[in-house]
């Protein structure tokens, strides 16, 4: 090592020396720091602690100088306390609260159909205090094998009467599809096992609110409709007054449970003529997956048989169908159904072909006292032949013979026992006291009420089926109507499914037709359905036309104030009697007008629009300054049709649809002796020269009469044009979005609300009413045309339909008389208008018949003589 490397060596140890020696020195000054530091705070801590010391000693000599006051307060403080303590415990004993007490007595099922059953719980609560007690709420659930089928909450079910009890009924409904949907195994005929849960709530005084848990188990079945067929139709006695026959029906249950036949009731169409009706005489019980045939006596009037027999005589055949009501028995309770059967082809068949196995066909067989076929054949064609001459004479089949060789065609056998023969006359040979033109719904109403008043009426018309403008059409009609010779889409399903009216309207529950239905008892001919709901268009959306206390509490349609002042004004309608002046509140409802009434209660446009269009169902607002009289009873006439059935709307409607109506009056007519034609081209009025309607003309021939009343399209020269309405028919595979997934419902959409001088009107039906096949819904938008474009005057309701598979559009003009009855003796009918309820097109009915037989029809009769069916 050099000696410089040694002098660098050395300066280095040294360096590192001197740097040690500081870092020591600087780390004994930081211990040295915290050192005193740690002394000054023990110093700190003693002499807080010995502060602490002196204040307690001096608060030890401030509480013994005090001891007597505080001792005298904390014994006042504790007497307070026992006093209070006792108070309670006398109190709560002689009062006595305890916590109710809850049971479910019973799981029952009100009703059940093929879409759904309806459950009862009964859940009987005590209450063991003194005062009442409020039952808050109750949830509720149906479970199967742990899946939750339905739940749901009902709210404010009143209160518990004190030291008693009360069994509170708590409605539970299962839709079946709902049901289906969620679980793909449970399958229609099955029975399933179900638990109900239900959970009470209820607030006790002192306790608070408490919750009672229950729960009951049971079994819901899931049935098949039970299936019923046409075997054949035999004859036992022939009249054309009077025949009656045996109908060999057979029923088929698919459900795993047995069903007790009660009754049936049923009716035969061939074609679109009814045949005849009949209803089970004994009570027969259908095992399950079984087969039951049984034999029901039918009796009719083969004079009005019409076109359908003509083609029957001449070996064409023609179809059948079956519809009615079937009442059965189940173990889960009472179950009324539809029936609905068609079938193929009708003829008249001889005995020995009596065993022949024809698949889909009606045998209608003449069965005379001798077993010997050749006879029994030959009284068959006697009878063809003797009824296709008195159907000819009446001119309800072409004029054209037959073409069978028979020698007896001027003959009628009057029956199977007696071969007896008598002379026809021709019924246009003869006079009436009024002839009747058009099958139309109104004429069909007239023609039946002037044949029960004893007239003399012949009913004509120039088509081959009844109904005219408000006839109802299969698919295949529809489209011939508006598509041409183009056919329906296979999609849409079976024409024969569809029942499409022309004039679609719901009848109010306690209107004035159900009067006249149950008036003219043809009640027994129709069955009818409540409609879901009632709606209205209100600021851009459609809003349900409140039913119940509740759904008015949670509508929309109002603010909470103006809810009030409304509330005030309906509880003012609701006790309004008009040969009670004390309900009047001195106001002269033929003098005072709507607005003034309603200003009164200082109600808003919105409300105002509400009133008059959706309850009180005026079509525009000139009721505004009309007597208020008719607003209020047109408004009292909803209410009370709205708790006819207590259902979601004041409407109800037939199964089938509304072409049932003009058939049901016709037979009304027939079985008090009018006579009906139809196929009758040309029926020209004729006049005296005293210018009055003396008889009607058709294919060369004359019918004298008295009177005449028609349609408008019969007499044009005595009618004006006052409108045209435009009209949307569509299929829908849906409801009408946010109607509630309501099957059938009305919607108004008031003028205001759209700009228009007159109210839309939409109108929807279903699978649930028979009109169409399962799963399609036929929708109606008509309204008073505006406009020339139909298309775009209907937009607003087309909207609300969501989308449609089909839609036709169409105009019809309208048309009132303007003769004057009294000089001519005619009496017309007016057109129908857009609106889809049958308040007007009844009342032009009314007034025709005070204007012909100088009376007024009394409707005073018991409106629980009909109802609606239950949903099936």
């Amino acid at each position: 090592m050099s000696s410089s490397e040694a002098e660098m060596e050395q300066q280095k140890e040294k360096t590192e020396e001197k740097g040690k020696g500081e870092k020591e020195g600087l780390i004994g000054k930081v211990k040295d720091l915290i050192h005193d530091i740690g002394e000054k705070r023990e110093a700190r801590h003693e002499r807080k602690e010995e502060k602490k010391e002196e204040e307690k000693d001096n608060e030890k000599n401030e509480k013994e100088k005090g001891t007597d006051k505080e001792g005298e307060k904390e014994g006042i403080i504790d007497k307070v306390k026992v006093f209070f303590h006792d108070i309670g415990e006398k109190i709560e004993g002689a009062i006595g609260f305890g916590k109710p007490e809850a049971d479910v007595t019973g799981v029952h099922i009100r009703h059940i159909s093929l879409h759904k059953a309806e459950l009862v719980v009964d859940v009987k609560i005590t209450n063991p205090n003194p005062i009442p007690i409020p039952l808050v709420d109750i949830d509720y659930s149906i479970e199967s094998d742990g899946r939750k089928l339905v739940s749901g909450l009902v709210p404010d079910k009143g209160t518990i009467h004190a030291h008693g009890f009360e069994t509170i009924n708590i409605p539970i409904v299962l839709i079946y599809d709902d049901i289906k949907s969620t679980y793909h195994d449970i399958k229609p005929g099955s029975i399933i096992p179900y638990k109900v849960r239900v959970a009470l709530l209820v607030d006790v005084p002192i306790i608070g609110r408490i919750t009672i848990p229950l729960e009951k188990t049971g079994e819901i079945p899931i049935p098949y409709k039970p299936d019923v067929d046409v075997e054949a139709i035999k004859f036992q006695k022939f009249s054309f007054e009077e025949t009656s026959a045996d109908v060999h029906l057979k029923l088929e249950n698919k459900n795993d449970f047995d069903l007790a036949l009660n009754a049936l009731e049923y009716e035969v169409w061939l074609t679109s003529v009814s045949v005849g009706s009949g209803q089970l005489t004994e009570t027969r019980k259908i095992e399950k997956q079984g087969v039951s045939k049984i034999t029901i006596p039918i009796s009719f009037r083969p004079k009005e048989f019409g076109s359908a027999m003509w083609e029957i005589i001449r070996g064409r055949g023609t179809g059948y169908s079956i519809k009615g009501n079937i009442d059965v028995d189940t173990p889960f309770g009472n179950m009324k159904l539809p029936i609905s059967k068609e079938g193929g082809t009708t003829k008249l068949k001889k005995q020995e072909d009596e065993q022949d196995d024809v698949e889909d066909s009606c045998k209608l067989q003449a069965i005379g006292q001798t077993n010997k076929p050749p006879a029994s054949y030959k009284l068959e064609l006697e009878y063809a032949s003797a009824l296709y001459s008195f159907l000819t004479s009446a001119s309800l089949l072409p004029l054209s013979p037959p073409s069978l060789s028979l020698s007896l065609s001027l003959s009628l056998v009057s029956s199977t026992h007696h071969n007896t023969t008598q002379p026809l006359s021709f019924a246009m040979d003869e006079e009436y006291d009024v002839i009747v033109l058009g099958t139309g719904l109104k004429e069909c109403i007239l023609s039946g009420l002037l044949s029960v008043d004893g007239l003399k009426v012949l009913h004509m018309d120039r088509n081959d089926y009844y109904g005219g403008e408000s006839t109802s059409l299969n698919l295949i009609q529809l489209w011939k109507r508006f598509r041409g010779d183009d056919k329906p889409p296979a999609h849409l399903g079976a024409s024969r499914d569809y029942n499409v009216d022309m004039i679609p309207k719901f009848m109010m529950a306690n209107g004035t037709l159900v009067r006249v239905l149950i008036h003219t008892d043809v009640t027994k001919y129709l069955s009818f359905k409540a409609v879901d709901g009632s709606y209205v268009f209100n600021k851009g959306k459609v809003h349900k036309v409140p039913a119940t206390d509740m759904e008015a509490l949670k509508s929309p349609l109002m603010g909470l104030f103006e809810k009030r002042r409304a509330r005030k004004f309906f509880i003012y309608v609701q006790n309004y009697n008009e040969s009670d002046p004390k309900t009047h509140e001195g106001l002269d409802l033929t003098r005072v007008t709507t607005k003034e009434l309603i200003s009164k209660y200082g109600l808003d446009d919105n409300t105002i629009d509400f009133i008059g269009h959706a309850l009180a169902l005026h079509r525009d607002d000139r009721y505004l300054n009309e007597p208020a009289l008719d607003t209020v009873k047109r408004m009292k006439l909803y209410a009370e049709s709205l708790a006819r059935f207590q259902g979601g709307s004041p409407y109800i409607y037939p199964l089938y649809g509304l072409g049932e109506l003009p058939q049901a009056f016709a037979r009304l007519s027939a079985v008090y002796g009018g006579t009906y034609m139809l196929n009758k081209p040309e029926c020209k009025v004729e006049f005296d020269m005293e210018g009055k309607a003396c008889g009607v003309t058709s294919e060369g021939e004359t019918a004298k009469c008295k009177k005449v009343v028609c349609d408008p399209s019969y007499l044009p020269n005595k009618v004006r044009k006052v409108g045209k309405v435009a009209r949307a028919i569509a299929i829908m595979s849906h409801p009408i979005p946010n109607t509630d997934e309501s099957h059938s419902v009305q919607v108004i959409l008031p003028q205001k609300q759209l700009g228009r001088k007159s109210d839309m009107y939409l109108f929807c039906c279903s699978y649930s009413h028979n009109v169409a096949p399962k799963g399609k819904f036929i929708a109606f938008v008509s309204c008073e045309a505006e406009t020339d474009n139909p298309e775009l005057e209907l937009k607003p309701g087309v909207d609300l339909l969501g989308p449609v598979d089909e839609i036709f559009f169409e105009t019809y003009d309208r048309y009132e008389p303007v003769n004057e009855p009294t000089l001519d003796n005619c009496f017309i009918s007016t057109s129908y208008d857009p609106t889809t309820h049958f308040e007007s097109t009844v009342m032009d009915v009314l007034e025709m018949y005070t204007s012909i037989t100088g009376k007024t029809l009394d409707l005073s009769v018991d409106l629980s003589a009909a109802s609606a069916a239950e949903e099936y």
